[in-house]
């Protein structure tokens, strides 16, 4: 009997250390599959992309991963706001303009703080706008027009002042305000500060940058002096795929919270298989890409002495009047954008106030017409003089052979390439692609060493910069090929000048225009950002500008900072209320039923043990 009701305790004590196993495990913090985690634990986010940055350089800046890890670290003098894109409180808090708009002063967030703990203070400011002025680094330059002057009357006070009538201070100029006392020793000495790779970044923002393995990942933590509400991201890592689809596989299996710049067909297999754990997003349009041409003129030479290799026969207008005719800007939607995109015309987005499309007034020239387009060059004098196909320059030499670049890490650049070239090939031209990547395409311009690459541009909310692009003070700067032409750089003076919202429309559409006549680009589409995160681990997403921009990859750092991990009390809610409870109540079931039987075997055998 004694070996009996032994054996019925052990039962009983092992049922009750199960059922409070059972109980522990439902309290216990779930750490998340994604890189989240629950109460107590790093809360570490994770974006995929396929695209690394090029730099950590603000002075050496190109493309978009650079610039979405700026927006992370920085504030500008005036930010973003996320909802509207219409100027925002920044490292300033508040601004006025006298009456004539030359005199714009601005008040500095009293009790501010870098992320090393230096206070922030106007002469960050005045370093930051005069170190760009002096030194003239390919970014950032054209923000600061009309040779202006800054005055720093007290820690909290910025004035900016300019000659005329000036809206730049405030429409807001994208630059990042750098510190002057990690910056200051650069002053002087522009090559330096390119390459300069200072980690931990020291900036206003919410994160900083604290690693970087080249082609693996990038990694920021939180700013301990960040001014606003503190991030529930305690560790931000950017991870790097070589393909798109190991990017939205990793989405998928929970190695990353979102991806970025998704292929339409992977897009697609995600909407179709309804995943109720991820999120896709289609954004509205705020890039597009385009087919840039190389015009620098025969034996110019770039700013360091390169000589460029683009084909004179780019200098034509008729050519690249051609070379726009002979390309199917539908078939690109339809074919490698799967409808994720419009049909390109003018160098401002459809969704800006600013954008006229040419095409729409009646305007031809650039409608797909390859019959037209082999018309306008047998007209011009490029035939083909030896019957191999290839047109060669007027007088019979140079055939009509180009390199174009196009850009592997870009989801549509590579395909898109491989179309333009079969297109051109019926009009009489022969294309070399050449996939680089993003990095490798920038050497390549900056040696101008190409006839034209498939990129794009991503519009800012005001025109002044996308306009800029096409004047002769961005030869060598921020020009894709150095176009250069007095008319259209008076007109951009003028638009800067205008002292009317209607006049400088006016102005604006003119511009837009007349850059669609000359095609020192072709804009191909304007492009859906595609987008994905995992919606049961994180919630707080903010487009920008509401209400179906981008969420990441915007315009601000607003999602990273508003981003929340969904509590995993609030995620297990169903399971700890019926399934734990259930578990629980079915394991004391199970000890009672065991407990009777013991107890009827105990009755059974009680007259045999009476007689021991």
């Amino acid at each position: 009997m004694k070996r009996s009701l032994t054996i019925a305790m052990a039962i009983l004590l092992m049922l009750a250390m199960l059922a409070t196993g059972v109980a522990s495990a439902q309290d216990e913090p779930v750490p998340s599959p994604l890189g989240g985690s629950a109460d107590g634990e790093e809360n570490i986010f994770t974006v995929g992309s396929i695209s690394d940055m090029v730099t950590i350089s603000p002075f050496k800046a190109c493309c978009g991963s650079e610039y979405e890890t700026f927006f992370i670290i920085y504030d500008q003098l005036l930010n973003f706001d996320p909802e509207t894109l219409k100027a925002a409180p920044g490292i300033a808090e508040s601004w006025e303009g006298n009456d004539d708009a030359t005199e714009w002063t601005f008040k500095i967030r009293p009790d501010m703080k870098w992320s090393d703990g230096e206070p922030v203070t106007s002469e960050d400011v005045k370093f930051t706008y005069e170190f760009i002025l002096n030194n003239r680094p390919n970014a950032f330059a054209s923000y600061l027009p009309g040779d202006p002057t800054f005055e720093t009357p007290d820690p909290e006070t910025f004035i900016y002042r300019t000659k005329e009538s000036s809206l730049a201070p405030v429409s807001p100029a994208w630059v990042p305000i750098l510190p002057e006392h990690i910056w200051g020793k650069y002053d002087g000495d522009i090559k330096a500060a390119k390459e300069a790779r200072l980690m931990p970044t020291v900036g206003t923002g919410p994160f900083v940058l604290v690693d970087w393995k080249e082609g693996q990942f990038y990694t920021f933590e939180k700013n301990p002096y960040w001014r606003g509400e503190e991030p529930a991201i305690d560790k931000l890592i950017f991870r790097l795929y070589d393909v798109p689809e190991s990017m939205v596989q990793a989405l998928k299996s929970g190695e990353v919270d979102f991806a970025e710049d998704i292929t339409p067909a992977l897009f697609d297999q995600l909407v179709t298989e309804k995943d109720p754990a991820i999120e896709p997003w289609v954004a509205s349009p705020a890039y597009f890409y385009d087919l840039a041409f190389g015009l620098w003129k025969p034996n110019q030479k770039g700013s360091g002495g390169e000589t460029p290799t683009n084909h004179p026969a780019l200098q034509d207008v008729q050519v690249r009047v051609a070379i726009a005719k002979a390309i199917d800007k539908q078939a690109l939607v339809d074919r490698v954008k799967l409808g994720y995109a419009t049909p390109g015309s003018s160098v401002l987005m459809p969704r800006d106030r600013w954008h006229m499309d040419p095409s729409q007034s009646g305007n031809t020239t650039q409608d797909f017409d390859p019959a037209e387009a082999n018309r306008i060059l047998d007209e011009a004098g490029y035939l083909d003089t030896d019957g191999d196909g290839v047109r060669e320059m007027p007088g019979g030499e140079n055939p009509l052979e180009f390199q174009f670049l196009t850009l592997t890490d870009r989801g549509a650049s590579v395909e898109t390439g491989e179309y333009i070239k079969d297109w051109l090939k019926d009009i009489g031209m022969k294309v070399q692609l050449k996939p680089v990547t993003s990095g490798k395409a920038t050497d390549a311009w900056y040696a101008h060493d190409y006839d034209a690459y498939v990129w794009g541009w991503g519009n800012e909310p005001d025109p002044d910069f996308t306009l800029s692009l096409f004047t002769t003070d961005q030869c060598d700067v921020w020009s894709d090929g150095c176009y250069s032409n007095p008319e259209y750089d008076q007109l951009y003076l003028d638009q800067r000048a205008a002292s009317t919202d209607q006049e400088r429309v006016d102005l604006v559409n003119e511009m837009q225009e007349f850059v669609y006549n000359e095609v020192p680009m072709v804009v191909l589409f304007y492009e859906n950002d595609l987008q994905a995160w995992r919606k049961d681990r994180w919630t707080g997403m903010v487009p920008q500008p509401s209400p179906n921009g981008s969420v990441m990859y915007a315009w601000s750092a607003a999602s990273y900072a508003n981003l929340k991990p969904v509590a995993a009390s609030e995620a297990e809610a169903t399971t700890s209320d019926d399934g734990g409870s259930a578990t629980i109540w079915i394991i004391v079931g199970i000890a009672v039923l065991l407990l009777i039987v013991i107890g009827v075997a105990l009755a059974r055998r009680k007259p045999v043990e009476d007689r021991e």
